[in-house]
C-alpha cells in the first residue's frame, strides 16, 4: 500500500506537470536534503550525510534559487517546533551551513553577472525572489494565499482517504507508536513549506513539488495504518469502496471525457479504457473474496493504468486544444533573419517561454502605443480572458490568424499592410 499511494501519486503529479525539468530537479534535490536532514537531526548522520545536506541545498538554489533553501528550513524548522527543543538543530552546523551557502549563492551571483550584467543580478534576486513575496508585477501569478487550498486536493487525487483519515485528531494522539516521529517529521515539513509557499504572492501548481516528496510518504503511511486495520473477511467499509471509486473514476475519467468533448474515435484510448475496466474489475473481485494482498495489487495496478492513460492518450488529444507550436511557426516565415517577435497583450510566462523554444528567437514585449513608434512587421497579441479581452490593433496592421487555447488563453497574429 506504501508503493501504491507513494509510487502511483508521484508519478501522476510528475506527469501532470508536464516534465518541467528545474521543478522536477528542484523537487529531487529538496528531497535529499530533507532524507539527510532527518538523519543528522537525530544524531546518526556522518560527514558524508552532511556533505549530501549541504550539497543537495546549494544545487536547489543553483536550480531554481532562494526558495529551494528556504523550504527546507521552513520544514525543518517546524520539526523542531513540533518537538519544541532546538537541540538537534546543532547536529545540522548551522555556522558551517551558512557559510557555504552564502559561497554558492555568490558564485552564482558571479556566473549570473558574467553572462547577462547587472540587470539580470536584479531580476533574479529582486524581482524573482523579493517581488515574489510582496508585489508579483515582474513574474505574474498573483493568487490569494489560500489558493494552495484549492490545488492540493488536485495534487493528491485520487487517494483522498488516507488523507482524510490524516487530518483525525486521533491519528496524532499515541506517540509511543515506532512510527510517530516520522510521521511527525515527514507532515512539520509539509506544513512548514505550506505556509511558505502560501505566503508567497505568486502561485502555481508547480510551485507544490517539493512538497509532495514528504507527503506522498506521510500518506502512504496512513494508508499502510488505514489498510492494517480494515478487518478480515471481505472488504465492505464505505470507507474501502469509496476509496476504489476514486482510483476508477482517475484511471477512466479524463479519457472518457476527452473522447466525448471531442466526439472522436481513439483506438489506443479504448484499448486502454478496456485494461482499466479489466483491472477494476479485478479490484472488486478481491474486495469481495477478501484477499486484501491481491486487492491492493489490483487498486495499484489501476492507478498506474490510469497514469499510462494519461500519458499516451489524454495528453496527446489535449494538444490538439494546448499546443501553440503550429500556430507560432506561423510567425517564421514573415519575420527577417535578425528579427525578434514582438508580443503585446496580457503576457504569460508560457508564451515567453514557447516563442524562444520553437522559433529560436528572443521576445520582446511592446505596449499598443509602442507598436506604433516601432512599427515591427508582425506583433502577437495575448489574451488570457478569450478574445474580447485582447488589446484592440489598427491600420495599418491587419488580423491574419488567431486562436483559442483552452477556456481562456487566446492569440492573434497581427502583420503590417505588405506583409500579409
Amino acid at each position: 500500500m506504501v508503493a501504491a499511494a507513494g509510487l502511483v501519486t508521484s508519478t501522476q503529479f510528475m506527469i501532470t506537470s508536464r516534465w518541467i525539468v528545474s521543478d522536477s530537479l528542484l523537487m529531487l534535490f529538496t528531497t535529499v536534503a530533507f532524507w539527510s536532514g532527518s538523519i543528522l537531526l537525530t544524531g546518526r548522520g556522518r560527514t558524508s550525510t552532511l556533505i549530501y545536506f549541504y550539497l543537495a541545498l546549494a544545487l536547489a538554489m543553483w536550480t531554481k534559487g532562494l526558495i529551494g533553501p528556504v523550504l527546507v528550513a521552513s520544514g525543518l524548522l517546524a520539526y523542531l517546533a513540533a518537538r519544541r527543543e532546538l537541540a538537534p538543530l546543532w547536529s545540522l552546523r548551522p555556522f558551517v551551513g551558512v557559510g557555504i551557502m552564502i559561497l554558492a549563492m555568490g558564485g552564482l551571483v558571479v556566473l549570473i553577472y558574467a553572462d547577462a550584467g547587472f540587470d539580470a543580478v536584479r531580476e533574479w534576486f529582486w524581482v524573482n525572489h523579493v517581488q515574489r513575496f510582496v508585489d508579483p508585477v515582474g513574474t505574474g501569478h498573483k493568487r490569494p494565499f489560500y489558493e494552495y487550498f484549492i490545488y492540493l486536493p488536485t495534487a493528491l487525487f485520487p487517494w483522498w482517504i488516507p488523507f482524510i483519515d490524516l487530518l483525525r485528531p486521533s491519528t496524532w494522539r499515541d506517540r509511543s507508536a515506532p512510527e510517530f516521529d516520522l510521521k511527525r517529521y515527514l507532515a512539520a515539513l509539509c506544513v512548514g513549506m505550506f505556509v511558505i509557499l502560501s505566503a508567497s504572492s505568486t502561485k502555481r501548481g508547480l510551485y507544490l513539488m517539493p512538497m509532495l516528496p514528504p507527503l506522498f510518504l506521510l500518506l502512504a503511511s496512513q494508508a499502510m495504518a488505514w489498510w492494517q486495520r480494515l478487518p478480515q473477511g471481505p472488504l465492505r467499509g464505505a470507507a474501502w469502496w469509496l476509496q476504489v471509486g476514486l482510483v476508477i473514476l482517475f484511471a477512466a475519467g479524463p479519457t472518457v471525457l476527452a473522447l466525448a468533448y471531442l466526439r472522436v474515435f481513439d483506438a489506443a484510448g479504448i484499448l486502454l479504457l478496456a485494461v482499466v475496466v479489466l483491472l477494476a474489475a479485478a479490484v472488486i473481485v478481491y474486495s469481495r473474496r477478501g484477499d486484501k494482498t491481491r486487492a491492493v495489487a489490483a487498486i495499484a495496478s489501476c492507478a498506474f493504468a490510469g497514469i499510462i492513460v494519461l500519458t499516451l492518450v489524454d495528453f496527446r488529444l489535449a494538444g490538439s486544444i494546448k499546443d501553440m507550436s503550429p500556430f507560432l511557426a506561423q510567425v517564421e516565415p514573415r519575420l527577417s533573419t535578425d528579427q525578434p517577435v514582438y508580443v503585446t497583450g496580457d503576457i504569460d510566462e508560457t508564451l515567453r517561454g514557447i516563442v524562444p523554444f520553437v522559433l529560436e528567437r528572443g521576445v520582446v514585449e511592446i505596449t499598443p502605443v509602442e507598436l506604433y513608434a516601432l512599427r515591427p512587421d508582425c506583433v502577437i497579441v495575448q489574451a488570457k480572458h478569450g478574445r474580447e479581452s485582447a488589446p484592440a490593433i489598427e491600420t495599418p496592421y491587419q488580423l491574419l490568424q488567431d486562436r483559442s487555447f483552452g477556456p481562456g488563453r487566446y492569440l492573434g497574429l497581427w502583420c503590417r499592410a505588405g506583409n500579409s
